[in-house]
C-alpha cells in the first residue's frame, strides 16, 4: 500500500470518532463537546449523569449516547440521566434547542 492509500485508511478508521464526556475524559462538559462537533465527530459518549444545567444544542446534527463504561471503553454499561436542574437546584430546561439542530438521544 502506498503512502497516500496508507494515510487515507487511517483517515477513514478516525472519522467519526465519538467525543466522550466524563471525568477524566477529554470533555468534562457536555456543552464543550456539543460546542466542538463537527461532521467528522457527530458521535458524543457521556460516561456519568449530566447535571449542569440546560445543554444548547444549535444548527447541530448529533447523536448523544449516555452510559458508557468510561473514557477509553465506550461499550454501554448502564444509562445517564440528564438533569437540568442550575446550580441553585432550581428546576430547568434540559436541553434547548436553536436553529437546525437535530439531536439523537440515546440511552437516556
Amino acid at each position: 500500500m502506498c503512502v497516500a492509500g496508507l494515510m487515507a485508511a487511517i483517515a477513514a478508521s478516525s472519522a467519526g470518532a465519538a467525543m466522550v464526556v466524563g471525568p477524566s475524559c477529554p470533555y468534562s462538559n457536555l456543552q464543550d463537546a456539543i460546542n466542538h462537533v463537527t461532521a467528522a465527530d457527530s458521535s458524543i459518549d457521556i460516561t456519568q449523569d449530566y447535571s449542569d444545567g440546560p445543554v444548547h444544542i444549535d444548527a447541530a446534527t448529533v447523536q448523544i449516547t449516555g452510559g458508557v463504561a468510561s473514557c477509553a471503553d465506550t461499550a454501554i454499561v448502564s444509562r445517564s440521566k440528564l438533569d437540568g436542574r442550575q446550580g441553585d437546584g432550581s428546576p430547568g430546561a434540559v436541553i434547548e434547542l436553536t436553529g437546525s439542530a437535530q439531536p439523537d438521544l440515546r440511552n437516556f
